[in-house]
């Protein structure tokens, strides 16, 4: 089945995005699609915040990249009250 996904290709690597047309669900490959603005916005937020390994982040949690915008940033700032900025970048590289 084809997704209309490419969007990812502005935040990973070819070898990332083929990883996940491979491995991934179709499930969760239609989420990316059908919530595409949220997901576009998450990985950006994820950006802005600090985080390096964007790729690993990616693929590891991509289903969790589909909720909407708001869930997320609540989500993060959630972890913000018990964590430091830093500790929260590692706790999602260590995803």
């Amino acid at each position: 089945m084809n997704y209309n996904i490419e969007y990812l290709l502005r935040y990973v690597s070819n070898d990332t995005y083929k990883k996940i047309l491979k491995n991934k669900s179709n499930y969760i490959l239609s989420l990316v699609e059908d919530n595409y603005i949220d997901t576009d916005l998450n990985i950006k937020y994820l950006i802005k915040y600090g985080v390096k390994n964007i790729d690993k982040i990616v693929y590891d949690s991509l289903e969790d990249l589909t909720i909407s915008h708001n869930e997320y940033v609540k989500k993060i700032k959630d972890y913000e009250k018990k964590y430091s900025k830093e500790e929260v970048i590692m706790l999602l590289d260590n995803v």
